[in-house]
Order: structure tokens, then C-alpha cells, then sequence
């Protein structure tokens, strides 16, 4: 019994070592995986200026009457060119497909719109998960509050979902 009990407490003393050194291991390739993905988080930020994002769910103007919605604004810098592309999805889930126009749109008070650039339409499904469409816009002023607009013409029966994003 006593041999036995000397033998338990140097193993249990491996296991915690090896333990211990995988920890360290764990810690050091969390710390690199950290560092790597902060730099990583920052280059967005620092090569897209006047970045702006749209989402919506189980969009339908039939059922909730609402046929444009806006991204969130943005202002093009003064040094950027006149050009602003959008990247996006929407899909229905379905087989039959939604067409929905998006524009560059300078929103002022009472609901007065001013559009700049050409109207750009999707008229297919476009998985999230597939290649999402990118359209680019010219002609667009800086120094304005500017958002994506993205208006369904048709009164569909189909809900549809989609997102997407804008970039200088």
C-alpha cells in the first residue's frame, strides 16, 4: 500500500506537468491567433473608408407595405474618388427570385431624396453562402450624408432576405 501510494502521486505529478506545459502551449498559440486577428479586425477599418451596411429579413411590401429601406449613412472623403461599389446578397429561399434596385441616395428632410448615380437593379437570388453580387456606382459627390437605398418596384408576395455592404 505504501508502494502504491508513493506511485500515484508522481504520476498524478506527470499528468499536472504535462497539463501545465500544454497550458503554456494553449496560452502562447491563443496570444498568436489574438495578435493575428487584431491586425487582421484593423484593415477593414483602415482600407474602406465610408463604409455603410444594409440588412433585412423576411423583407415583403405586401405584408408590411414598406418598400424601401436604407442603410446606415456614410459621407464619401474629399480625397476619394466619385465611384462607391456595393457587395451584396438577397434570396428568397424559393426558387422564384425578387427584383430589387439599389441606389445611392442623399435623404433630406420631409422625405425629400435626391439619387446620384445610375440605378442599379438584381433580379436573381443571390446566396449568402454563393458569390455575392457587386455593382459600382459613379458620379457620387463627397461631403454629403449619403445611404444605400434598396426599394422593391413590384408589390411580391415573397419574403426576401439579403444584406450587404458599400465601399469607397
Amino acid at each position: 500500500m505504501i508502494y502504491q501510494r508513493k506511485i500515484v502521486p508522481s504520476a498524478m505529478l506527470v499528468i499536472k506537468t504535462e497539463r501545465m506545459i500544454n497550458l503554456k502551449k494553449f496560452k502562447s498559440v491563443l496570444l498568436s491567433l489574438s495578435v493575428a486577428f487584431s491586425l487582421t479586425a484593423v484593415t477593414p477599418t483602415v482600407s474602406a473608408a465610408g463604409v455603410a451596411d444594409w440588412s433585412f429579413n423576411n423583407w415583403s411590401t405586401a405584408s408590411k407595405g414598406v418598400t424601401k429601406i436604407y442603410s446606415s449613412t456614410f459621407e464619401k472623403p474629399s480625397n476619394a474618388d466619385d465611384t462607391i461599389t456595393i457587395s451584396g446578397w438577397q434570396d428568397t429561399g424559393v426558387y422564384d427570385s425578387v427584383n430589387l434596385k439599389y441606389s445611392i441616395v442623399e435623404v433630406g428632410w420631409f422625405g425629400n431624396t435626391t439619387y446620384y448615380g445610375t440605378t442599379q437593379e438584381v433580379s436573381s437570388n443571390v446566396p449568402k453562402s454563393g458569390n455575392w453580387f457587386s455593382k459600382i456606382f459613379s458620379n457620387i459627390p463627397t461631403g454629403k450624408k449619403l445611404a444605400i437605398e434598396v426599394r422593391c418596384p413590384d408589390a411580391n408576395t415573397l419574403p426576401v432576405s439579403g444584406a450587404g455592404n458599400a465601399y469607397d
